[in-house]
């Protein structure tokens, strides 16, 4: 799976700060609008390129995940270019050796594309290290029997009391009658 270049899109590069981001975004934007060109698809296609790329880099969070992958992969590409060529060297050396087949050699494999990554895996890695900061939202229940730990033991203190009081008038029921 290839990445868009966002940085491409928005005609900047990777070391741009948010605000010449910004600029380029509203720039580019104003320019490209659907609006201004009357809704041609192509317009609407680049514009959504654009909210896309704008979306992605001014978030210092969304972009340095971005960063990360768009390293991935170039480096995941250089070294698919870099084994083409070799196996390329190899073929045209073994072609002008022999015209034979080698029977123990095995048939070239193509390459296969990397699976997609995970996104979400590194979170429980980061809020171990305290490199990221998680929150979540809870529904507080309280229930007012078990409130809290004082009031738990009052009340079953005062529930089994309750138990007890109800075992001997039944007891004393049954003797009386």
């Amino acid at each position: 799976m290839t990445v868009k270049d966002y940085y491409q899109v928005l005609g900047l590069t990777p070391e741009s700060p948010t605000e010449e981001i910004r600029t380029a975004y509203r720039k580019l934007a104003k320019a490209n609008h659907p609006d201004k060109h009357k809704g041609d698809p192509i317009y609407v296609e680049k514009f959504k390129d654009l909210q896309e790329a704008y979306d992605v880099l001014s978030d210092s969070y969304k972009r340095k995940e971005y960063d990360d992958q768009l390293a991935r992969q170039n480096s995941y590409n250089n070294k698919n270019t870099k084994k083409e060529s070799k196996k390329a060297d190899k073929s045209s050396n073994n072609a002008s050796k022999t015209s034979q087949p080698d029977e123990f050699s095995q048939p070239e494999q193509p390459s296969q594309p990397r699976p997609e990554e995970i996104k979400d895996m590194h979170t429980l890695v980061d809020m171990y290290f305290k490199k990221r900061d998680i929150t979540l939202q809870a529904r507080k229940q309280y229930d007012s029997f078990l409130a809290s730990p004082r009031k738990k033991y009052i009340n079953w203190v005062t529930f089994i009391a309750l138990l007890l009081f109800i075992a001997g008038v039944v007891v004393a029921m049954m003797f009386l009658s």
